[in-house]
């Protein structure tokens, strides 16, 4: 009996060693994985009470506190800001970085997935080979208009197709076409700006957003689920501009269930946070969100307002 169990036992484990293997082995480039619901990204830990060292002690929007949008203050409320450093796209020329990105991100780099993604991004409006880029040269001279206006000296415009090019060389179109790809693979790394761009940036094909056709629409809304889950992601892992994007979203209803009370709350957290962390809120979003706090009745705003304190005291919030 006791030998049965010991085999049993053993093929369990060589299967799972087997499944593990293969699932490291397999390619990583654009392999999203499944969320069953937006919503389980909405949770926050509770707050612990212990104050971080860039905890901002007093926040004010504007000229006053938050209470005057809010109703209630949200005043003397611990916002804890961090700055992230901004990703730049790989140095090139491209091609000579591409295999070791490769693989960097195959082995589990975010960061160089996401240059991949942004290295690629940007020759996707490249050009790549010469032929190309005389093309293209020989209009601008011969047009003197670009991007649908009239340029007097095309020679800036020439200037910049070179640097371009030269940045681009010999990548192949395959390759610039795996862009959306690595941008995928960085969110499911962890990276927070891949999951917030994962939102912004359209996956490979066209959509026609003006059809009927079952099939396409359903297209479609895979598409705006997984951006909404990325987002809710994001922001549950601190992303101010991921709250922005989902303010939006919830007031407009377009990606997102039409949710007011919602809306206000994750714009009324971002100002907040932005505020905390000395970044001017800009004067159409403080008008925006008086126009959000507006359509709420006032058990909504005491809701919403509840709903951003806790995006606040979130232990991941608030990066910027």
């Amino acid at each position: 009996m006791k030998s049965h169990v010991l085999i049993v036992a053993f093929v369990a484990i060589a299967i799972a060693v087997v499944v593990a293997v293969a699932r490291f082995s397999e390619p990583r480039i654009g392999r999203v994985p499944p969320v069953s619901s937006g919503d389980e990204f909405r949770a926050v830990e509770p707050y612990s009470g212990n104050a971080r060292k860039d905890v901002v002690p007093s926040v004010q929007i504007g000229g006053g506190t938050t209470s005057d949008f809010s109703g209630i203050s949200l005043s003397d409320l611990p916002v804890s800001v961090e700055r992230l450093d901004k990703i730049a796209k790989p140095d090139g020329p491209l091609a000579e970085q591409y295999d070791s990105l490769v693989m960097a991100a195959n082995s589990g780099d975010s960061v160089a997935a996401y240059q991949l993604f942004l290295g690629l991004d940007y020759c996707s409006r490249e050009a790549t080979s010469e032929a190309e880029l005389r093309a293209r040269v020989d209009r601008i001279v011969g047009t003197k208009s670009h991007a649908g206006r009239q340029i007097a000296d095309p020679r800036a415009v020439v200037a910049q197709y070179q640097s371009g090019f030269e940045y681009c060389r010999s990548v192949r179109k395959d390759v610039i076409a795996e862009n959306f790809g690595w941008l995928a693979l960085s969110a499911e790394l962890g990276l927070l700006q891949g999951m917030v761009d994962v939102g912004v940036v359209p996956p490979p094909g066209d959509f026609d957003l003006g059809s009927s056709d079952p099939i396409e629409l359903r297209r479609i809304k895979e598409v705006r689920d997984t951006a909404a889950r990325w987002r809710h992601r994001a922001a549950d892992m601190g992303s101010v501009e991921a709250l922005e994007w989902l303010a939006d979203a919830y007031a407009k209803g377009a990606i997102v269930n039409r949710d007011p009370t919602r809306a206000y709350a994750y714009l009324l957290a971002a100002t907040t946070a932005k505020n905390a962390g000395n970044v001017t809120n800009k004067s159409h979003t403080l008008a925006y969100l008086k126009i959000l706090r507006d359509e709420l009745k006032p058990s909504e705003i005491h809701e919403a307002t509840r709903i951003a304190k806790e995006l606040l005291l979130n232990p991941r919030c608030c990066k910027l």
